[in-house]
């Protein structure tokens, strides 16, 4: 489990607040006992296949975190289980700095891939798990403790004040229809409380499986919890409104009668009395990018079969738009003056100029810069982050309804990239995607969703340039 340590002077990780690193030099070699493993639950004993034990193992490995000085240094050492004595009890040995003073507080994590550079440089015990594999295994079972390490003063080695204990409670969940026949998912995403305080897992292991197990962090109070799957055939979804709680440590096993989505399916109703389309105008599947408009027009630049071409060259542009998504090719102005939409005559898409109603008919539009604010309130919907979306290779958003009576239902979003010029950008990194509402103040800009990884805001960009378009349902 735990990353080797066994450092020498190269095992050892000087890491400055700023990310610059410290040279290196020959540590002090000590010891230590770490008391046995708590088996608190099933969930950390022994299940007969060497996965998670209750038991400490000769090569497992934790990090130990200490302080080098006062200047904030904090370096990071990893320890190896040399030994087991018959009480379960665990010899370790580690590398520390030979500056580091006597009575030098850590933090011990297990195992030692739990440890994390939280983005100063600094590194501490993960908080989130995020993407889980799926399976049980030693990655599930994150223990936190903490000690002080004197390395001159006899005894030396590492005093542990805090045994490790676990920090996350751990679930297995079978997939399940109404009717009781088993659900075959390729992922399983897990929501655990609401508002702005919500946190999403994402459970995907290698194949689709109907069982998966995660990890989520204790709730001791009442809290919701969503679960939305992603399947072979569509989006599943199971709507669960029951506060529950849980606590780390414990092993939880639960039955989730999964309602599936197909992917025949034309919308999904959310909650916020919207009906979302499943997918981007011009795609045939979720999963798929679709077409790439520009704001106000109704037809691609580039002929079928082109939309996806890093390059596309002279032959493959439709008439008048050889120039590619840029002001020379867009229908309404070129950038400074316009004959439409000009920031005094229409705010919105007349329905003349949008796509999702010309290609898809009068009961559609695209949505409005409010329709969008309103999907990224963390209030009412988690935006989680998917990579290989129903196993196709692509990534983007699940946007996840929190309303009563509809939790669990979502959308997927993929980061289809954009268009600009005659090039093809940030296709699976990033999404785009048009409102209907134009910037009154500064015409030449439309509005739009932008995401990411690690973003999901509203923005606005040229309205030459080639975005994705997801309609509403009226």
């Amino acid at each position: 489990m735990m990353a080797a340590l066994a450092l020498a002077l190269s095992g050892c990780s000087n890491i400055h607040p700023e990310g610059v690193a410290v040279e290196s030099v020959s540590g002090i070699r000590l010891s230590a006992t770490l008391a046995p493993k708590a088996a608190v639950t099933k969930a950390v004993a022994d299940n007969g296949d060497g996965k998670i034990t209750a038991s400490w193992s000769p090569g497992e490995k934790l990090s130990i975190l200490y302080d080098y000085d006062v200047s904030g240094i904090r370096l990071t050492s990893e320890a190896e289980v040399k030994s087991v004595d018959a009480s379960g009890a665990a010899t370790i040995e580690f590398t520390v700095d030979p500056s580091t003073p006597d009575n030098t507080a850590c933090e011990l994590i297990y195992p030692s891939s739990a440890a994390r550079d939280d983005g100063s440089g600094l590194k501490s015990a993960e908080k989130l798990l995020g993407r889980q594999s799926g399976a049980l295994d030693a990655s599930l079972d994150v223990r936190v403790g903490f000690g002080t390490i004197s390395p001159t003063t006899p005894p030396a080695g590492l005093a542990v004040t805090t045994p490790l204990a676990p920090q996350y409670a751990l679930f297995r969940f079978r997939l399940e229809d109404a009717g009781g026949t088993a659900v075959t998912c390729r992922s399983l995403a897990v929501t655990v409380g609401t508002g702005s305080s919500a946190a999403t897992y994402v459970s995907t292991p290698a194949a689709a499986s109907g069982e998966y197990y995660v990890a989520l962090p204790p709730q001791l109070a009442s809290t919701k919890v969503i679960f939305s799957a992603i399947g072979d055939t569509g989006t599943g979804s199971y709507r669960f409104c029951k506060e529950v709680s849980f606590e780390a440590g414990k092993f939880y096993a639960s039955t989730l009668k999964m309602t599936a989505q197909s992917d025949d399916a034309a919308y999904v109703p959310m909650g916020d009395g919207k009906k979302w389309s499943v997918r981007n105008v011009g795609a045939s599947k979720p999963e798929d990018y679709g077409d790439y408009y520009a704001w106000g027009e109704v037809a691609p630049y580039y002929k079928p079969g082109h939309a996806y071409d890093d390059f596309i060259g002279d032959a493959n542009w439709e008439t008048g738009k050889s120039d590619g998504y840029d002001w020379s090719s867009y229908q309404w102005g070129d950038g400074s003056t316009f004959s439409k939409y000009t920031g005094s005559d229409f705010s919105t898409l007349q329905a003349a100029d949008d796509v999702a109603t010309q290609k898809m008919g009068t009961s559609w539009r695209m949505p409005t810069l409010s329709d969008w604010e309103a999907l990224l309130d963390e209030a009412d919907f988690s935006w989680v982050w998917v990579e290989n979306f129903n196993n196709s290779g692509k990534n983007g958003r699940l946007v996840i309804s929190k309303h009563t009576g509809y939790e669990g239902s979502c959308i997927f979003l993929p980061a289809a990239g954009h268009r600009f010029g005659w090039d093809f950008h940030n296709a699976g990194s990033f999404g785009y995607y048009w409102s209907s509402s134009v910037d009154t103040v500064d015409p030449e800009d439309a509005y739009d969703v932008y995401f990411g990884a690690d973003v999901a805001f509203m923005s606005y960009h040229d309205r030459s340039y080639g975005f994705s378009v997801r309609a509403l349902a009226e």
